[in-house]
């Protein structure tokens, strides 16, 4: 970001606010604000907590030496970052350099001075007389190189895609209005409350409600996380920028017309089915399917979100095209392309042709569609048809035993475990009621005792554990799938904010 003239604490705050860290790099100079970094109960009932329904974020604060925040140092990583390497097109020439008509310039040979040209191509894109947020970024680049290092020596391809820095943006907080905590409670425009239901007051929440504000007021308007998140940093960090104020007062006064008033009503029940697809592409990224822990979860997992996103967006962008007179309203035009109905049907129909969602519910796990994978099918109607194949086979063992006994004996299959006999235990002893000499006890529960035999052991063998083969194959699709979802990431995330910005408007 751009420096920040006479920012203290309560600019850095406020900077936490807008990125949600992970890690705080700190110079030994600045020290003293360590111990009120750490406090993260301070800042977890703070007048600026970004979204209520989350618990905050814990970050990591580690002190580095001064230099290692040097402006020139800074300078030096940055001319030969590894992105900006791949990202170059063109080469800068600087006036006075040698120019060859050969594609490749050798510095040696042609006096070119390539770190001033790389600095140029930096500077396109990254504001240089901001020095302390350049030596910030120095100090990072710096971090992360050592935090790979170790791994890279190990060889190991698997961590070449870890701690990577994509790209390096400018942001600032140009034509926002800063307002300090104080000024929030003040004027009542943000005022949480400690929460009436204890069992909200964990650590699994903010602890707190939203009290009679201002954001209090409008909050309940916002349909979607998203929505409410960037909501809340409206009233946070106002805006100054008329376009942005015209804009937003055009929509509104387009929207609240007679005549749009049932288009309203569609777009806030198609909102109030969107997810913010940031967090669903986060789960991905984890390996996350099942959303939270909790009964039913799937019905709200990774898959189902996905789907009723889609569904729901390309409704939300036919409601925008409805709006009369939303033509010449931005808005409206930045919906439309974000919300490409293609792109959302084609995610749509890949997720919905791969996960039987249904099935998915009832075993609380990804099931993948017949007709995904040949192989996988055929082992599905093998362990569909296993039922019978015990049947037949208890009542084969059956007529082995001797005449007058009365004993229920089974034949049962247990992932992992495989194929067993199960015979009832003794009343008075530990031992079961009968069993035959070939026969070798595995293990025993309360009430029955459960044996191999080479009946079982053949079993075993031709057919394998056909749960955990169906599950493996499962999780080798499922993966597939998350993969290429994570290759529309971009488009989700642009459909999501996007989503959120016209709800908060």
């Amino acid at each position: 970001m751009e420096d920040v003239p006479r920012g203290g604490q309560a600019a850095l705050e406020q900077l936490k606010v807008d990125l949600q860290p992970t890690l705080i790099l700190l110079s030994t100079r600045a020290e003293a604000l360590a111990s009120t970094l750490d406090d993260r109960k301070a800042s977890a009932s703070s007048l600026v907590d970004t979204d209520p329904d989350s618990l905050p974020l814990p970050y990591e604060v580690q002190v580095l030496p001064s230099p290692e925040f040097n402006f020139e140092g800074a300078l030096s990583r940055l001319a030969y970052f590894e992105p900006s390497l791949l990202a170059m097109r063109t080469r800068l020439i600087i006036p006075g350099d040698a120019i060859s008509g050969e594609g490749n310039l050798e510095p040696s040979k042609f006096g070119f001075s390539d770190r001033e040209g790389r600095l140029l191509q930096v500077s396109s894109g990254l504001d240089l007389d901001s020095k302390t947020s350049i030596g910030c970024v120095g100090a990072l680049i710096s971090y992360l190189q050592r935090k790979r290092a170790p791994d890279h020596v190990r060889g190991d391809q698997e961590v070449q895609f870890a701690d990577r820095i994509l790209r390096i943006e400018m942001f600032s907080f140009k034509d926002t209005m800063f307002v300090n905590p104080d000024t929030l409670s003040a004027l009542q425009i943000i005022q949480p409350e400690s929460h009436p239901n204890i069992f909200k007051q964990g650590p699994g929440t903010s602890g707190s409600k939203e009290g009679l504000s201002v954001f209090g007021l409008f909050q309940h308007h916002a349909r979607t996380p998203q929505g409410k998140a960037r909501l809340r940093t409206m009233f946070l960090r106002p805006s100054l920028d008329l376009n942005v104020i015209n804009e937003r007062l055009d929509f509104v006064g387009v929207l609240v017309r007679p005549s749009n008033i049932e288009v309203a009503q569609r777009l806030s029940q198609s909102l109030t089915k969107v997810k913010n697809m940031r967090n669903i592409t986060a789960l991905l990224h984890k390996g996350v399917v099942s959303g939270s822990h909790t009964q039913g979860s799937f019905k709200s997992g990774v898959w189902a979100s996905l789907l009723e996103f889609c569904y729901h967006g390309i409704d939300v962008a036919k409601a925008i095209q409805d709006v009369l007179g939303g033509d010449h309203l931005p808005l409206c035009a930045r919906v439309a392309k974000a919300l490409s109905k293609p792109e959302l049907q084609r995610i749509g129909s890949m997720v919905h042709e791969v996960v039987d969602l249904e099935s998915s519910v009832e075993q609380h796990r990804t099931v993948i569609r017949r007709g995904v994978d040949q192989h996988l099918d055929q082992i599905k109607d093998h362990y569909d048809g296993i039922g019978n194949l015990l049947t037949q086979i208890a009542d084969e063992i059956v007529q082995t035993m001797p005449s007058g006994l009365n004993y229920s004996l089974n034949v049962i299959f247990f992932p992992q475990l495989g194929f067993h006999i199960t015979i009832p235990r003794k009343k008075d002893t530990n031992e079961a009621a009968w069993s035959h000499a070939d026969w070798e006890q595995t293990f025993s529960t309360a009430d029955r005792v459960y044996f191999k035999n080479e009946q079982m052991r053949q079993l075993d063998h031709d057919l394998g554990d056909l749960w955990g083969n169906i599950c493996d194959i499962e999780i080798e699709l499922t993966y597939e799938l998350a993969q290429s979802v994570l290759a529309k990431e971009e488009i989700l995330i642009e459909a999501s904010d996007t989503c959120g910005e016209l709800d908060s408007f």
